[in-house]
């Protein structure tokens, strides 16, 4: 039971996101058809007028929905797919409304529901351009979303890593932990062979040169170019819900030598 109270809670604040979207701004009202399909592109995040709808039409092909989908046929479905999935109080309380939004928000599946709420969260937190302060024709200009490498320098003692992907959490972590960093675009190959590697089987003191380099592919952020702290560069993954990491290559270092490029931190 607890677990579904969970979930309504998740519902709740995806109702609570949608009211703040500005197509919703005098609330959100049901059409004859169609508003299944247009929610759930929302949640999925896949209302921009320059997104394919992938996920969206893949989802609504299999159960047979589209925009001309009646509202009637909309709301039996989603009674259907809903009822065993939330609490009896939340289904005591939904309205036509709610129960087309508890639907959308079944089919896409809590992770991207928590995504979608995120990213709303990110857009009001760094500013991004409030789209009705544009006119009808305007484009909102999109944040350009890179792939950048993330080089950093630990304490030997702080690390234990491996290669693959890295949760965002566990990147700030580490973040915190290093004592140099450095991030580019371009290829890091030149960086990254001017360092002294420790040998295998080799050992040094744990002193202040008892340290790891750990390189870092990210994934669908801003620009790093001129990120200069560890408040911006941990501020700058979470711009976007989409971000993601991996750990590609690291090895103890015998020195600091080579790392004139890197900010120290």
């Amino acid at each position: 039971m607890e677990s579904l109270e969970k979930l309504c809670d998740i519902y709740q604040k995806v109702t609570e996101t949608l009211d703040n979207e500005d197509q919703f701004h005098n609330g959100i009202q049901l059409h004859q058809s169609g508003n299944l399909f247009n929610i759930l592109k929302i949640i999925l995040l896949e209302d921009n007028g320059n997104s394919p709808q992938e996920k969206t039409r893949l989802i609504c092909e299999n159960i047979e929905v589209n925009v001309r989908t009646s509202i009637s046929e909309e709301l039996k479905l989603c009674r259907s797919i809903v009822s065993s999935s939330i609490s009896e109080k939340c289904r005591r309380e939904a309205g036509n409304v709610e129960w087309i939004i508890l639907g959308a928000c079944s089919l896409a599946g809590s992770y991207f529901c928590v995504k979608y709420i995120k990213n709303n969260e990110s857009e009001r937190q760094f500013g991004v351009v409030d789209k009705a302060q544009l006119s009808p024709r305007q484009e909102v200009p999109e944040q350009p979303r890179k792939l950048f490498t993330l080089l950093l320098v630990l304490p030997y003692k702080t690390s234990n890593l491996s290669k693959g992907m890295l949760p965002i959490n566990d990147l700030k972590n580490l973040i915190d932990s290093s004592s140099f960093f450095y991030c580019s675009s371009q290829d890091v190959s030149d960086i990254e062979s001017s360092l002294d590697q420790l040998p295998e089987g080799d050992d040094v003191e744990q002193n202040e040169y008892g340290e790891v380099y750990v390189r870092v592919q990210l994934y669908n952020v801003p620009d790093l170019s001129n990120v200069s702290s560890r408040y911006e560069l941990k501020s700058s993954l979470d711009v976007y819900p989409s971000t993601a990491s991996s750990i590609k290559k690291c090895f103890r270092l015998s020195n600091r030598s080579g790392l004139d490029k890197f900010i120290r931190i």
